[in-house]
This record gives C-alpha cells, structure tokens and sequence, in this order.
C-alpha cells in the first residue's frame, strides 16, 4: 500500500504538469491565430488601398490622387513583405515619364506587384487577365 501513494501523487502530478503544459500551448497558438489573423487583415487592407489608389490616380491623375497612392505606399512600408516591397520599388521605377507618356515597363511591374500580394496573403487568383 506504501508503494502505491508515491505512484498515485506521482500520476497526480504529471497530470497536471500535462494540463499546465496544454493549457500554456493552447493560450501560445491563440495568440499566435490572432497575430497571423491581424497581420492577413492588415496587409489586405494595405494591399487593397494602394491599388485602388494607383487606379485612381490614372483615372483621374490629379495631385489629391497622386498623395493617396503616396499614403498607402507608406502603409505598404510598415506592413508589406520584403517581396512585395521589391516590386512595389520596381513599381516606382516605371512612373510615367516625363510629359505622361507611359513607361514601357509598367504593365510587367503591376503584374509582378499583384502576384507578390497574392503570394503574400497566400490567395489564388481565380481568373487570370490576359493584357
């Protein structure tokens, strides 16, 4: 009967070291889901708004239009991936020059932007555009 105490406090006590440990891991991926789940949240709305900044801005090519692109290129700053901020600095190279005659390269960047933001919020496309 002496041997079976030690045996039981022992059980007793893994037995709550295990729910400790699951209760620690649990709390550990919750907040890792809701980081994860923030970040998606964040860079879509980047993402988003700077394109239709860009869109605007062609449309209408005024100055407003030009500051809102600036606007979401610095929230693209702070929350875009390293991949996307590459073709979003390539993006910049194909501006219009001057007198507004398209860059020849423009289309190839905005492509190459769109398919860094969908690798980066992990997302098909369902059609793909032929331009």
């Amino acid at each position: 009967m002496e041997a079976i105490i030690p045996f039981v406090s022992a059980v007793g006590l893994g037995g709550a070291i295990g729910s400790a440990l699951t209760i620690v891991l649990q709390a550990w991926l919750s907040r890792r889901a809701a980081r994860d789940d923030r970040q998606f949240r964040e860079r879509k709305e980047a993402y988003i708004g700077l394109l239709n900044a860009l869109h605007r801005s062609e449309v209408e090519g005024t100055p407003e239009a030009a500051k809102n692109v600036g606007h979401w290129m610095n929230v693209c700053d702070l929350v875009g991936s390293g991949p996307v901020l590459g073709q979003l600095r390539r993006l910049v190279e194909t501006n219009p020059l001057p007198g507004g005659a398209a860059h020849h390269g423009r289309p190839a960047a905005l492509m190459g932007l769109k398919e860094a933001m969908r690798a980066d919020l992990g997302v098909t496309p369902g059609r793909r555009r032929l331009n």
